[in-house]
């Protein structure tokens, strides 16, 4: 089912695991959103799943701007 729910605790889990396997590609799907998009990649996160926050509304080009700038601000934060 598209649209899951972020659970907090991702962000631990993303840093424990990064720590834990430095060299590991870490994915993150389900939840995904411009908002919690820095964070996580700032935590370690290397690829992420964004479906229904992309899809999900009525302008699709403004809000692949939105997660884009906000995949660049976490590149650049990380």
């Amino acid at each position: 089912k598209q649209g899951g729910e972020f659970l907090d605790e991702t962000f631990e889990r993303v840093e424990s695991l990064r720590k834990l396997l430095p060299h590991a590609t870490i994915e993150v799907d389900g939840g995904v959103r411009d908002s919690n998009a820095p964070q996580l990649i700032a935590a370690g996160a290397d690829l992420l799943v964004v479906g229904s926050a992309l899809f999900e509304t009525e302008n699709l080009e403004d809000n692949y701007i939105k997660i884009q700038q906000a995949l660049i601000a976490g590149a650049v934060a990380a």
